[in-house]
């Protein structure tokens, strides 16, 4: 359902001259003043890598309708060293300081208060003190980057909408010389979670059960809430070491905790651990976008595997190549795995329902506030080219306002 429309900015269409994102890697912080006035982007946002190649193209297209050399978005990446400042000095609210400190490494799963956030749960947590009264970051960011939708334990007080940007599917990936078999029911892929699998190739091997790992990517991340879902394991789960094969670090040894100095957890999407005894989840999207060339390319020696269905009668497989927006259905709804998601950017209701606090750019920028199923308002929402570039499947609700969380 569309938000009624309002006393906003003109829409006057983009009418964008420039190509999509050229032919390099479109995955980098927007270029500060003397080039791209980053700063002074009215609308700054962080979180989920995921979606971060996708923004990063489409907020050096999204430009204010009414003056085309002013770009509307700054989307800042997940992981760096380096710190960004997300307001100029004329805007930075008045005793707050909007320059982020660069994330920790190797672990940076866990928040960091003022520094970048990296992950769909971190970016929620910034977007939650950019908009308390009182904190020292407030009034310094305006949106967030979910791969999952956003979760009320990120987020105090603060309400917000979930506006879904683009359909993403998960899958597992495995090496091609791998012991794991290239088909893998849901019921398997499952028990390859909860430590019961056995589906190897070679199960004469003994070192195939011994030497198993199930693949977790960081703490935080929207994709390993969405994985942990799907496969029907919880962090508690996790804490309490119930399922021993499963690990979220890159040299597949035990969990760490971000505490240890030795903790190096996998960042989503990254499937260079993946060895000839493990599997692990990926973002379809993220991995067109990495074949493709749209993004750095960190898929190793994986491949992705797929899902099939163990029906006499409909002994289909689900191949997710070029994103099948109904990936995982097999046509038993017993062997459906549901293997899409909604991604979404992530605004406080404040800024997009009408009263003193709305920002019109915002509003302009990433929701539909046409009724119209024919019409889509949202600036970002009109860039499908860009979406679909980046392996995502452009959706109908794309800039609505029905998720509302808080």
């Amino acid at each position: 359902m569309k938000v009624p429309k309002r006393r906003l900015l003109a829409v006057l269409g983009v009418g964008l001259a420039a190509a999509l994102i050229g032919t390099g890697v479109a995955n980098a912080d927007p270029v500060v003043p003397g080039g791209g006035n980053a700063y002074d982007r009215p609308l700054q946002g962080e979180g989920s890598d995921t979606i971060e190649g996708v923004m990063n193209a489409l907020s050096e297209v999204v430009v204010d309708p009414n003056d085309s050399t002013k770009k509307l978005i700054a989307s800042w990446d997940a992981k760096s060293t380096q710190g960004f400042t997300s307001r100029s000095a004329a805007n930075t609210p008045a005793g707050s300081n909007c320059t982020y400190t660069g994330n920790p490494t190797p672990d940076n799963s866990v928040y960091g208060h003022g520094a970048r956030a990296n992950g769909s749960g971190n970016g929620q947590k910034a977007l939650r003190d950019a908009f308390t009264a009182g904190d020292s970051t407030f009034g310094c960011l305006d949106f967030s980057r979910s791969s999952s939708a956003p979760g009320a334990s990120n987020l105090g007080t603060v309400g917000v909408y979930g506006v879904p940007l683009a359909t993403d599917g998960l899958t597992f990936v495995r090496t091609s010389s791998s012991l794991v078999a290239k088909q893998l029911t849901k019921a398997q892929l499952q028990g390859a979670y909860h430590c019961t699998f056995s589906n190897f190739k070679n199960n004469t091997n003994p070192a195939s059960a011994t030497n198993f790992k199930a693949l977790i990517p960081q703490a935080g991340s929207g994709t390993r809430k969405d994985w942990l879902n799907l496969v029907g394991i919880t962090e508690a789960d996790l804490t309490a070491g119930l399922y021993p094969c499963v690990t979220d670090q890159f040299d597949l040894a035990q969990r760490r905790p971000a505490s240890d100095p030795n903790s190096n957890p996998i960042q989503e999407h990254d499937s260079r651990a993946v060895n000839n005894f493990a599997i692990g989840p990926v973002s379809i999207a993220q991995w067109i976008a990495q074949k493709g060339g749209a993004l750095t390319d960190v898929q190793g020696a994986a491949v992705m595997g797929t899902i099939k269905s163990t029906a006499a009668t409909d002994p289909a497989v689900s191949y997710p190549i070029v994103l099948n927006d109904t990936y995982g259905d097999v046509g038993v709804p017993a062997e459906n795995f549901a293997g899409t998601r909604t991604v979404y950017n992530v605004l406080p209701r404040s800024t997009v329902n009408a009263g003193a606090g709305q920002n019109p750019l915002a509003v302009l920028a990433f929701v539909d506030t046409d009724s119209s199923p024919s019409v889509n308002t949202s600036l970002v929402c009109q860039r499908s080219d860009v979406i679909k570039k980046f392996g995502f499947a452009p959706i109908a609700s794309c800039g609505s306002t029905t998720l509302s969380v808080n």
